[in-house]
């Protein structure tokens, strides 16, 4: 067998290899399904959370949520959120732990308010947050 049908052959069963690590099938329990027919009562979208505005304990305007960050396995740890600026210039991006943030929704589960125990000036002097690449 030649040099070229051997590599040919190593390369195909390593894209092969990495098809199957990468699409393999969710683990789901007994009586699960693939499809969600609709919103559970506990449920919130993210899209709630994004564009949300964060206030401090003392109601000022902090800034805005523009990202959330989540784990590999689905878990948010964190928002980002736009601080300072005008019309978007001059704005930094500074994450807090999602943990730090108190939101209670309305009834049909969309934001009604997000607080966090932070100033607006504490979070223009806090580190930018850093993104691998940024959409």
């Amino acid at each position: 067998m030649n040099t070229k049908a051997i590599l040919g052959a190593c390369a195909l069963l390593s894209v092969a290899a990495l098809s199957t690590a990468v699409f393999a099938e969710p683990k789901l329990t007994a009586g699960e399904t693939n499809v969600l027919t609709s919103q559970g009562a506990s449920d919130v979208l993210a899209s709630t959370i994004v564009g949300a505005t964060v206030y401090s304990p003392r109601d000022e305007k902090v800034g805005d949520i523009q990202y959330l960050v989540m784990n590999k396995d689905g878990k948010i740890e964190g928002a980002v959120i736009g601080v300072g600026g005008f019309l978007g210039v001059a704005k930094k991006d500074v994450a807090l732990n999602f943990k730090a943030l108190t939101i209670s929704y309305d009834t049909d589960n969309s934001v009604k308010k997000i607080t966090a125990d932070v100033t607006k000036d504490g979070l223009k002097s806090a580190p930018d947050y850093l993104f691998l690449k940024k959409s």
